[in-house]
Order: structure tokens, then sequence, then C-alpha cells
């Protein structure tokens, strides 16, 4: 098994809506991104939270800077892209500020696939990403897959 923690399909490029759809499948037993994104905040490893999958969609609003934290690293491991080109021009000597460029991330579907090695679960969700600006869809292209190392949590780097 290697470092990466998701595999990452493009399933739609709306470049005039600026919505950008990812298919997001947990591939590493430790990552466990999206239940970390939907868990209710302080209890996401609660044993009620890890006796069954999640099946709400909805992310809680104390974690929308997470989800696009989380949304901005899927999008800039995909590599060339209008999204990438902008946050190398705007980089300064922190972190990118993923609300500078992802407006909102909707889960649009949620299917769990096996347990974690922390006792959550892992999933297959598919994401829909608003970019701030239509320029940033440049380059994503439906079909296209490529492996990521994102976390909600993690600093963003570039």
């Amino acid at each position: 098994m290697g470092s990466d923690f998701q595999r990452v399909e493009i399933l739609e490029v709306d470049k005039a809506a600026s919505v950008v759809v990812l298919q997001i499948t947990e591939i590493h037993p430790d990552a466990d991104a999206i239940h970390r994104l939907l868990g209710k905040p302080g209890e996401e490893y609660a044993p009620r939270a890890l006796a069954a999958p999640l099946t709400k969609t909805a992310i809680p609003r104390a974690k929308a800077f997470y989800a696009r934290n989380f949304a901005a690293q899927l999008l800039a491991d995909h590599g060339k892209s209008g999204f990438l080109a902008a946050v190398e021009r705007d980089e300064d000597e922190d972190a990118p500020d993923p609300n500078a460029f992802i407006s909102r991330v909707v889960v649009r579907e949620l299917n769990p696939l096996d347990k974690a090695t922390n006792d959550s679960w892992l999933y297959r969700a598919t994401l829909a990403i608003t970019l701030v600006r239509p320029d940033l869809a440049h380059g994503f292209a439906v079909g296209k897959r490529y492996d990521s190392r994102a976390f909600p949590t993690a600093d963003w780097e570039i």
C-alpha cells in the first residue's frame, strides 16, 4: 500500500458555474478524511459515531473551512490547472487560504467502504466544489483520475 490517501476521478466540470465534481475513494486505512468532515464536531470518535457508517451528507457548519481546505488539496494534487496556477501566483509565506479559491463544498453522495484502522469508516464520496471564479476550473477534464494525499486538518502546502 502506498502513501496516497485517496483515488480521485473528475466526474463533472461546469466552467460557467465554476464547479468541479470529484469522486473520492479513500484507499489508505488511516485516512478517514470524509468521516472527520461529516462527523458531529467533537463526537467523531464517540462509540455511537463509530458503530455504523455515516448517512448524512451535510457538512457541519463548524467544519466548512476544513471542507474547503480538503477540497483545495484534492484539486491541487491534480497538477496543472487554472486552480493551481492561481494558487501559485497568490502564495505568500504562509500556507494558501482555501477561502480565497473555494466558496463551497457539497457532498452529493456517500457510500461506506470499510472500517479504518481507528474504527471509523472509509468512504467513496462525490464532492461538488464551487470555485470563486470560472478560470480556476480550467484544465480539469472529465474522466481524469489521479491519486491524492489530502486531509481536512492538514496544512495546505503547494
